[in-house]
């Protein structure tokens, strides 16, 4: 995951959780000018974060990019209110797929 990406997550309020299953937000740290984020949420957390709207994860054999798809029917059709990301891993394409749901 990239760090504009995962900077858009943590000013969303994505919410993570240490191992103990405490309760953290994402940390930023400046070393020498660089910031860098050190806790990223998993691929698992993230699908997790998207709750029953998450529908599909698939991975375009001939691209390689990642699909994900929220709200889709018993069908496997996508329904009106759907919303569609797509990236370069499935991190990230859960990831913006999240930010499209919690948009304020």
């Amino acid at each position: 995951m990239n760090y504009e990406l995962a900077k858009q997550l943590k000013d969303a309020g994505f919410p993570l959780r240490k191992p103990g299953g405490e309760r953290v937000y994402f940390e930023i740290i400046d070393e020498g000018g660089e910031t860098r984020i050190f806790i990223y949420p998993t691929l698992s957390e993230l699908i997790e974060a998207c709750g029953s709207r998450f529908g599909i994860l698939e991975r375009d054999k001939e691209t390689g990019a990642w699909y994900c798809v929220s709200d889709v029917d018993t069908d496997g059709k996508t329904t009106a209110e759907a919303s569609y990301a797509a990236a370069t891993s499935p991190e990230e394409a859960v990831a913006t797929l999240w930010l499209a749901l919690n948009k304020k």
